[in-house]
């Protein structure tokens, strides 16, 4: 804050700060809903125009913001979505429409409140407090989806392998029911497909079955029981993995913000 003459030069007016007393007195009632007032600087400005010069004193207040305010505001709610994005590990692989449905409503939710707190700071090309932990929350959040879409692949391809096992019991049933009843079987050239003729004892017309599978019912059960492990093992991981790497990141985010908000130097928020 500036308070200089603009119609008596320095030779007919002159400001001065008292150093008796405290020159800047403020109300101890007087508070701000955001802010907290932790300093102020006195001292000279004075202006020199070609009409002679002119008294001018200064005097800067300095500001930091209301941890609490913000916290209940933007770090509480956040922090709360990105435990609530774990959920999702410990529902089942096949629980795909609940844990989509969690997810992509965790993702709105904190892009919504991303914006939203944007708008409310001052538009700044540099990188701030809040969107080091906005993004690290978003990237947590974002990386709850990718995992899923991994395990969510890796017990379809069991399920695949599952079916084809029972494919292949079925199958080979068929072909020891046909052997009884009388069977022509003839070979391709290339040895995977058979095709079985088979005549019944009442003697009509024969029933073929063609293209019957030559799948292997022990590797399929193998390799179903491989990816549902494998999907099984990926959600006990992130169970550990997610919450340790964001306690870690919150260790590290609050050491650096707080030492960096009680020094001289403040950052915004």
């Amino acid at each position: 804050m500036l308070l200089f003459s603009v119609g008596y030069t320095d030779n007919q007016l002159e400001f001065n700060w008292r150093d008796d007393v405290d020159p800047v007195q403020l109300n101890p009632e007087l508070t701000l809903p955001h802010f907290t007032l932790f300093g102020k600087t006195t001292g000279r400005c004075d202006k020199l125009y070609w009409t002679g010069n002119f008294t001018c004193i200064s005097v800067a207040f300095s500001f930091t913001r209301q941890l609490g305010f913000y916290i209940m505001s933007t770090y509480g709610p956040t922090f709360a979505l990105v435990v609530l994005s774990w959920i999702s590990f410990w529902m089942s692989a096949d629980a795909a429409p609940a844990r989509i449905s969690l997810g992509i409503t965790v993702i709105l939710t904190t892009t919504t409140q991303a914006i939203g707190q944007r708008e409310n700071f001052a538009k700044v090309s540099y990188i701030t407090a809040i969107d080091i932990w906005m993004s690290t929350c978003f990237i947590f959040v974002m990386g709850a989806i990718v995992e899923f879409s991994i395990v969510n692949f890796l017990h379809h391809l069991s399920v695949r392998y599952s079916n084809n096992k029972q494919r292949s019991f079925i199958a080979r049933g068929k072909k020891k029911s046909t052997a009884k009843d009388g069977v022509v079987a003839n070979s391709d050239n290339d040895g995977c497909r058979f095709g079985f003729q088979v005549r019944n004892r009442l003697g009509s017309s024969p029933t073929k079955y063609q293209d019957v599978p030559q799948d292997d019912p022990v590797s399929n059960a193998t390799l179903s029981r491989r990816y549902a492990h494998m999907s099984a093992r990926i959600d006990h991981v992130a169970k550990i993995v997610f919450p340790c790497t964001f306690a870690v990141f919150n260790v590290c985010y609050w050491s650096i913000y707080l030492t960096t908000y009680n020094s001289e130097y403040h950052i915004d928020v």
